[in-house]
C-alpha cells in the first residue's frame, strides 16, 4: 500500500514538473510586449519593451530573464508552478527584491499573456509576442 502511495506521489510530481518545464521551453527566446492593460484599460506602451527568457531546467531552480525598456535593462529570474498555470518574476534592484506573481492567461509558441496584481492592488495584464 505504501509503495502505491509513493508511486502515485512521484507520478504526480513528475507530471507537474513536466508541464512547468514545457511552459519554460515555450517561453525561451526574445519577446516584445504588444499589449499592456491596467484594470482592463489598455495603456499605450511609449517605449518598446522586450523580454528575454533563457533556457533552463525547472528542477534546477529559477530561470534567468531580462526586461529592456526605454534604453534600460533589468535582469530577473522567473518560474512556473501549478502545472504551468502560475508565473512568477522576481526582480532585484538596489538590494530590494520584489516579485510579480500571477496567472498564465494564454501561452502558445508565439504569444504569452499573463496577469498579476501590482503593489497598489491593480490587476495588470501583459501580452508578449515573438
Amino acid at each position: 500500500m505504501k509503495k502505491l502511495l509513493y508511486l502515485s506521489i512521484a507520478t504526480l510530481f513528475l507530471i507537474a514538473c513536466s508541464k512547468d518545464q514545457k511552459a519554460v521551453k515555450n517561453l525561451e527566446g526574445s519577446w516584445t510586449r504588444t499589449a499592456y492593460k491596467e484594470a482592463g484599460v489598455t495603456i499605450a506602451d511609449t517605449a518598446v519593451t522586450t523580454y528575454k527568457f533563457t533556457s533552463c531546467k525547472v528542477k534546477k531552480g529559477d530561470c534567468l530573464g531580462e526586461l529592456s525598456s526605454g534604453g534600460k535593462t533589468l535582469p530577473f529570474t522567473y518560474n512556473f508552478t501549478e502545472k504551468g498555470e502560475k508565473f512568477t518574476m522576481i526582480f532585484s534592484l538596489l538590494g530590494v527584491t520584489g516579485a510579480q506573481e500571477g496567472d498564465v492567461v494564454e501561452q502558445t509558441s508565439d504569444e504569452f499573456i499573463f496577469n498579476y496584481t501590482d503593489d497598489s492592488g491593480v490587476l495588470v495584464e501583459e501580452t508578449l509576442s515573438k
